[in-house]
């Protein structure tokens, strides 16, 4: 932010191209490192995910008659709902195309997306279930069987990634989630990611593909309602260039250094901080170091626990909800989370620049 600030507060070239001296595009620059970090042949961005979705289903499912609405198959396990009611199935209606579900809630197979083929058929949609999770007797296909099939009978395969990185993570679970540079290698048209989530950046949404099918989206009257804004750009602009520097960049992206800490540097941390706060010996408060587990969040591995080291708080005069409020309730708010009538505070989610304020809020409760 620090270094976007001062653009954002003086002339703009934002639509300019200072090599011609003529009108220039405002996203050329992410344009070009996106390009270079996923090896796409060309790219966009709108305001976020599930604008990019939208997009991509409305531009190109149009080459039907007048008459026909186009088809679009999903599998029956990957109909999601995300946070603020975003739902797969309300997009694509909105987006004029018409919902085949194939499959059943825990299995589906090449063959039934190959069964609901028809001749109104426009793309196959491969969404990431980023806030749950489907165990047990399951079975799913492969964005690249589902491109291969696609591509045979020239139609589109789109991937809803959801969230996405150019980063291979080190973390046990994390360094099996893979790169945008791998979705690509398997053959969708459009791969589409938040800005935000496992990247670390500003919300926005990302589109990745094949440039003939990039422009019929830039060309599109909806882009227009859903490009990005220059100070939005700006901030996106900056988190991609820091994933040129990949040695550098748990230090450049928080959300991708918190989550690359080890349990033992959280622990140190936590020791660390236990010894700065001196709790008198007579004091009601309780404060232990505990072992927890992080998890990444929706919109990525919900379910992927990482190890992690907690600061376990507890006073006899307060129960577990009345802390709970009580930290929410201060000048700088602090959510904590309630187990076992304690409150816990999970060390790896706890900025470095934070600490003084948690400390300082710690201590008005001694």
């Amino acid at each position: 932010v620090a270094k976007v600030l001062p653009r954002m507060s003086s002339y703009s070239t934002l639509e300019y191209d200072l090599s011609t001296g003529k009108r220039g595009t405002r996203d050329s620059k992410v344009r070009k490192l996106l390009r270079s970090l996923s090896g796409a042949e060309d790219a966009m961005v709108v305001n976020n995910n599930a604008a990019a979705v939208f997009l991509m289903l409305k531009a190109l499912t149009t080459s039907l008659k007048e008459d026909k609405i186009p088809e679009v198959i999903v599998s029956r396990g990957e109909l999601v709902e995300i946070g603020g009611s975003f739902r797969i199935p309300d997009i694509m209606r909105e987006a004029g195309v018409k919902l085949v579900e194939v499959g059943t809630t825990n299995r589906c197979r090449i063959s039934d997306y190959e069964q609901a083929l028809t001749e109104n058929t426009a793309a196959l949609l491969k969404v990431h279930p980023s806030n749950y999770e489907i165990q047990g007797f399951t079975e799913s296909v492969s964005v690249r069987k589902m491109a291969e099939l696609a591509h045979t009978k020239g139609l589109f395969c789109f991937h809803d990634w959801g969230s996405g990185s150019f980063y291979r993570f080190k973390q046990r679970g994390l360094s099996e989630y893979a790169t945008a540079e791998q979705e690509l290698a398997a053959g969708p048209d459009l791969l589409a990611f938040s800005g935000d989530k496992l990247l670390g950046g500003i919300q926005a949404g990302v589109l990745l593909g094949k440039a003939d099918n990039i422009q019929k989206l830039r060309k599109h009257a909806l882009y227009r309602a859903l490009r990005l804004d220059k100070v939005t750009l700006g901030l996106l602009e900056e988190t991609l260039e820091a994933y040129l520097d990949l040695k550098r960049l748990p230090e450049q992206v928080p959300t991708v250094g918190l989550l690359e800490l080890t349990v033992e540097e959280i622990r140190k941390t936590v020791k660390l901080f236990l010894k700065r706060l001196k709790l008198p010996n007579k004091s009601a408060l309780k404060c232990e170091l505990r072992k927890t587990e992080s998890r990444t969040g929706g919109g990525a591995l919900p379910e992927l626990p990482i190890e992690s080291a907690a600061l376990v708080l507890s006073h006899p005069e307060w129960s577990a909800n009345d802390l709970q409020e009580w930290f929410r309730s201060q000048p700088v708010p602090i959510i904590v989370r309630v187990h076992e009538e304690q409150i816990w505070l999970d060390f790896r989610t706890i900025l470095p620049h934070d600490s003084d304020e948690l400390m300082s809020v710690i201590t008005r409760l001694i």
